[in-house]
């Protein structure tokens, strides 16, 4: 019975990473800048959204905009963002090093996620991918993240039973 469910598992991870890969596009996107900060507002059109276990999660929006919090965790960056604005609700974020390209996401480290359940329990990245298409650090608009444009999948480890499962994660965040 383990090993049926490690061969599952296993398969499943597998075409989760191949799923998630996606063409890169021919040309480069510009590169980024890292100097610089001044502060700005979140743009009503930054997107933030994924599919969680089978149910569409997408960031809250108001009239201020999304609710996407950002970090510098120098050289790390990370992004997150809330589906409510009252409780419960839950919160998907990334942690990534700013440079272009797919790369493979754990549970620590420069490229991870988490997702962050109604109950505020916190589940970790076990397997998945970032594919980080344009980003832009040079602090113009904040001592953050100016911009971000990714796509991400993964699975989280698994606590008292229950485990999460990320797919069509997309971002496409620009700092007003």
């Amino acid at each position: 019975m383990k090993t049926t469910i490690k061969i599952s598992t296993t398969i499943l991870v597998i075409a989760i990473i191949i799923f998630s890969c996606k063409k890169k596009d021919e040309t480069p996107p510009p590169a980024a800048i890292t100097t610089g900060a001044t502060t700005g507002s979140t743009p009503a059109g930054s997107t933030f959204s994924a599919v969680v276990n089978g149910q569409n999660w997408s960031v809250y929006t108001d009239q201020f905009g999304p609710a996407v919090y950002l970090y510098n965790n120098n050289p790390n960056r990370a992004i997150g963002a809330q589906n409510a604005n009252t409780t419960p609700y839950s919160v998907i974020k990334l942690n990534f090093l700013p440079v272009v390209g797919v790369f493979t996401l754990s549970q620590s480290g420069n490229y991870s996620a988490t997702f962050t359940g109604t109950s505020n329990t916190i589940y970790t990245s076990k397997a998945g991918t970032i594919n980080i298409t344009s980003f832009d650090t040079s602090g113009v608009k904040s001592p953050y993240l100016d911009k971000i444009k990714c796509t991400f999948i993964f699975m989280t480890d698994t606590i008292s039973s229950q485990s999460y499962t990320i797919t069509n994660g997309n971002v496409d965040f620009i700092k007003n």
